[in-house]
């Protein structure tokens, strides 16, 4: 077969694909899905914590906790799907995550010492252990459907981030919608993470092919 022939026959054997989404437009549509659906759930369904507004507005370093949570939520989310297009450099996102997680772990570390709030039983919720499982699982599940169709290299590392955003995004909702205590924050928004992220990890190891 002559070299032009061959060539022909190569163009004629491609097929149409459709081009991964810009993963930046893609984790800002989700992040912004998120957080109007987090809004509307608080607002219409389950409510906020009555005095939230004020907290926000009297409390620096409270409102410092509930920023680096919602930012750290979509770096993550953006370390994820970036992580499953070969060749994405990841290294800066990786960097803002250590540092806004050191800063939102010492931030809270603190807080075990010298509260950011008064500790009140106000907006205390019943069954918030299992509203965060539920409420995570669900996070997480939204965002395996967009890593479904993608190449996804470490399914266990992976599972288990899409798990602590899942908690994360969770834990942000909670704290301002529950009671506001650090340790009631530790045992029971926090250790939900434990269950999401093995449960996330089990579906993307089921669920996901590596390439």
């Amino acid at each position: 077969m002559k070299k032009e022939e061959l060539i022909n026959t190569l163009v004629d054997d491609l097929e149409e694909f459709t081009p991964v989404r810009t993963t930046l437009r893609v984790v800002l549509f989700w992040h912004l899905t998120l957080f109007f659906s987090i809004t509307l759930w608080g607002l219409w369904v389950v409510g906020f914590r009555p005095n939230i507004g004020s907290q926000l507005l009297s409390s620096p370093r409270f409102f410092a906790e509930v920023l680096c949570g919602v930012v750290l939520v979509f770096l993550l989310t953006w370390k994820v799907l970036g992580s499953s297009i070969p060749g994405y450099k990841t290294k800066a996102i990786s960097i803002a995550i250590k540092l806004i997680g050191s800063l939102l772990v010492g931030l809270f570390l603190y807080s075990l010492y010298d509260p950011s709030l008064s500790v009140s039983m106000v907006g205390k919720r019943p069954n918030c252990f299992y509203e965060g499982i539920v409420f995570g699982t669900i996070v997480a599940l939204s965002l395996f459907t967009l890593l479904r169709f993608r190449a996804v290299f470490e399914r266990l590392t992976t599972g288990i981030l899409i798990g602590v955003v899942g908690v994360l995004a969770s834990a942000s909702f909670m704290h301002v919608a529950c009671m506001y205590d650090p340790v009631h924050v530790l045992v029971l928004h926090v250790t939900p993470v434990f269950i999401v992220s093995a449960v996330a990890a089990l579906v993307v190891r089921l669920g996901i092919k590596t390439p």
